[in-house]
């Protein structure tokens, strides 16, 4: 491109030397605040960026906005509003219900509490705290997280994490209603949601498909395209039982590098960085499997 002359006709048609016009050093001027506002506001976007991966990780982003008095948060291809809603917090506190159903929900709160389910054993106590905290409704207060109001958040926002980044399947669903498969379903959903929040594309098998096993997902990095097949498995009852788990993942079909998930389901007492003997033991039973042949194949 060929430089202008500063007493040549602006380029810009307006019939001024280039120097009285966008050659002037009031109009450079302005070009020079305009690029320093563009290089604060890219820098602003780029560490909003940053601070949004580190809060909720590599999965898609919250997306939120405030309309008419309400508060508005998208989950995939629906919108769940509310007048009441202040914070993200109160938004997962509905959502749960919105996921398994209130007339469920209302069914387990009709019974006993010895009988409920744990969700609502949770949802109880959740309860309660907010009863006891919030002094002035309507606003927003803060107290001590418990265990029971973490575990109902944290299910709440990990099935959020499913639906707003892949699916909610309806089995996965029903297996979260029903009391005797609650907790190996509930840690499925906790392992699919690591993976999303790292940067994962989940992929579900079929489970109508009763022909052949397979793992729980297939997980695709976006990054690299790299695949695995994931299973999760959760020890139940007294006995450790870790290397029939563990058999019985390495058993399932896997189109990919096999990555197995086994929550051991034990108490830790210990207070200090000592590991626990539990633990110690379940890593020999399965050093104890490894070479070995399963269908003929070695582990």
């Amino acid at each position: 491109m060929a430089k202008i002359g500063r007493n040549n006709p602006c380029p810009c048609g307006s019939g001024k030397k280039y120097k009285r016009c966008h050659g002037s050093i009031e109009h450079l001027s302005r070009i020079q605040q305009v690029m320093a506002h563009a290089d604060r506001m890219r820098g602003r976007a780029e560490a909003d960026h940053v601070q949004r991966q580190r809060q909720q990780g590599l999965g898609k982003p919250i997306i939120s906005t405030e309309a008419n008095g309400y508060r508005v948060v998208a989950v995939k291809n629906r919108l769940h509003y509310s007048d009441k809603w202040k914070t993200f917090h109160d938004f997962l506190v509905n959502y749960l219900p919105s996921v398994l159903g209130r007339e469920w929900g209302n069914a387990q709160l009709a019974k006993p509490a010895d009988q409920r389910h744990p969700i609502l054993t949770w949802y109880q106590m959740l309860c309660e705290q907010q009863r006891i905290t919030i002094m002035e409704p309507g606003t927003v207060s803060s107290a001590t997280m418990t265990g029971a109001v973490a575990a109902y958040m944290y299910l709440a926002y990990d099935l959020y994490a499913l639906e707003h980044n892949v699916e909610l399947q309806a089995a996965l669903v029903a297996r979260l209603r029903n009391h005797d498969k609650f907790t190996g379903a509930r840690y499925e959903v906790y392992i699919a949601a690591i993976f999303i929040r790292a940067g994962f594309d989940l992929e579900f098998e079929n489970e109508a498909d009763g022909t052949t096993t397979h793992c729980e997902f297939t997980a695709t990095h976006r990054r690299t395209g790299r695949k695995f097949s994931v299973e999760a498995k959760r020890r139940e009852g007294n006995r450790p039982r870790i290397g029939r788990l563990f058999n019985d993942a390495l058993s399932k079909r896997a189109n990919h590098d096999r990555v197995i998930f086994i929550d051991i389901n034990m108490r830790d007492d210990l207070t200090g960085n000592e590991e626990p003997s539990f633990l110690q033991k379940a890593l020999r039973r399965l050093r104890e499997f490894e070479g070995m042949l399963l269908n003929d194949i070695p582990r």
